[in-house]
């Protein structure tokens, strides 16, 4: 009697954080409490394979509203259901995130679906929201 174990290794999107730069408001953010700025994140898929992330036709807000105190507050591109987008190889994408401004940093999750619809997260790392601190004006 012979037994087959297969094991596959979990979906880690082969995405990266290309640029951040700060953008102005398109509207106002009236349904939101307190005060943010907006950042612009574009994202790359460093892979050879296509990947799908959610699309970049919205604002979307940081989590805030569960972040600890004093802490970083987190950005998360999420997918749901069916509405992510394909993004082949080498291609980037841009979101527009908006950032409550009692927080100094951030961090990032991008999520995706590769070919087999199997989904994934990636943690880019915490980042700065001062902008002068990197030199940015």
């Amino acid at each position: 009697m012979a037994f087959v174990i297969v094991a596959f290794k979990p979906f880690t999107p082969p995405v990266s954080l290309k640029s951040m730069v700060t953008a102005p408001f398109p509207e106002p953010f009236s349904h939101l409490d307190g005060r943010y700025r907006q950042i612009r994140l574009t994202v790359q898929n460093d892979g050879r394979l296509p990947v799908w992330l959610r699309p970049s036709d919205s604002l979307n807000p940081d989590d805030s509203w569960w972040a600890p105190s004093g802490g970083a507050t987190c950005v998360r591109l999420d997918i749901y259901k069916d509405d992510c987008t394909k993004l082949a190889a080498g291609e980037t994408r841009t979101y527009d995130v908006a950032l409550h401004s009692n927080y100094e940093k951030f961090r990032l999750f991008v999520y995706a679906r590769d070919w087999r619809g199997h989904d994934g997260c990636v943690d880019l790392g915490q980042h700065d929201t001062d902008f002068r601190k990197r030199g940015e004006q």
